[in-house]
């Protein structure tokens, strides 16, 4: 059995970037860098092989 791994993360690109953007503009964003959704994160060990 492998040890505990620290700092997961897990994130998925959006499929509708340009629509989030187009909005985000229509109210006054102007710093859209990087558009993604969080899946999960731990900053406490986690046994990646355990989650299945």
């Amino acid at each position: 059995m492998a040890p505990p791994r620290t700092a997961l993360y897990v994130r998925r690109d959006v499929l509708n970037r340009t629509e989030i953007v187009r909005s985000a503009k229509e109210q006054a964003f102007t710093d859209i860098v990087s558009l993604h959704v969080t899946i999960g994160y731990s900053r406490t060990p986690v046994d990646w092989f355990a989650m299945g």
